[in-house]
């Protein structure tokens, strides 16, 4: 199934600094307090009034109808009321004013609309919001959960508020997908599959596959790295994930058989210890299925 290109895209990939940016035209994501931690997928944007970021904002406009926006997000804890996100009309909800802690959608001076879900504290849920020009949709782990009959043009103006001073969220933020398309629930199911298991819609099978090389669980070993889910259109320096790099396998190799060889003199024998001390050994090599079958140009090199 194709997915539609994305329109603005944050991986909160970053290692540090107070600003996040969109890896698909550069949009830039001011945050009032250095919070980049360990997310769903490589690392996440925490937001917490006391000890994460309380402030984020964009220059970004707000969203017409039609539009999609998904991530993944922890709450944290109960609030009386949390954005996601919010602009001076309209804002997505985390958790609905007043202690109804139920997604929602706010057109504010008008009403304030509540569906039946509640995310779940402590864990990651895959949430997607699709705007159309009669209503608004919601979705979690790719399922439908609700829709109401309200269609609003949301705001990145401002990211874990309501318009930077209300409403302030306790989560953990990773990977903001936004669309200006109203995606259908089998794109949604697809949207969810391909967040969850690495796999970027609109890529070629080449990035695909150098993607699935690199792919880890979601709570990967302590020590070890932590990538992004959909590949990146640009490098992080430092990073042990960058784009268009894959990893050889990890598994064990087993050793070259070797063919028989007749008795040798003791004068043969000296010479081959000698030409052994001498002559390097050449390493075997494993590639990973996925780094091979990426290209039928790409060959592996061979690793003294």
């Amino acid at each position: 199934m194709t997915l539609p290109a994305p329109k603005y895209y944050w991986t909160f990939n970053e290692t540090s600094g107070t600003t996040a940016t969109d890896s698909v035209g550069g949009a830039k994501m001011a945050i009032d307090r250095e919070s980049f931690v360990p997310g769903r997928w490589g690392n996440g944007l925490r937001f917490n009034p006391q000890s994460g970021a309380r402030l984020a904002t964009t220059t970004l406009p707000e969203l017409p109808p039609p539009w999609t926006a998904t991530f993944w997000v922890k709450r944290e804890a109960d609030s009386e009321a949390a954005s996601l996100f919010s602009s001076l009309k309209y804002a997505l909800k985390l958790e609905q004013w007043e202690d109804t802690h139920a997604v929602g959608i706010s057109r504010f001076g008008v009403k304030d609309h509540q569906l039946e879900y509640r995310a779940p504290v402590g864990q990651w849920v895959h949430l997607t919001f699709v705007g159309t020009s009669t209503e608004t949709r919601l979705y979690a782990d790719g399922r439908p959960e609700g829709r109401l009959p309200e269609s609003i043009r949301p705001g990145l103006q401002w990211i874990g508020s309501t318009q930077g001073r209300d409403e302030l969220a306790s989560m953990i933020l990773g990977d903001l997908v936004v669309f200006d398309e109203a995606l259908t629930d089998d794109q949604v199911t697809e949207l969810h599959r391909a967040s969850s298991t690495r796999t970027a819609p609109g890529r070629d099978e080449r990035d695909r596959s150098l993607d699935g090389a690199r792919s880890e669980p979601s709570e990967a070993p302590a020590g070890a790295p932590r990538c992004a889910p959909w590949p990146r259109t640009r490098s992080v320096r430092g990073s042990p994930c960058r784009s268009g790099r894959s990893r050889r396998s990890s598994a064990p190799t087993s050793a070259p058989t070797r063919a028989p060889t007749r008795a040798l003199t003791p004068g043969r024998r000296r010479l081959g210890r000698a030409r052994a001390r001498t002559e390097p050994k050449q390493a075997v090599t494993t590639w990973s299925l996925h780094s091979a079958s990426a290209s039928a140009e790409q060959k592996p090199a061979s690793v003294a």
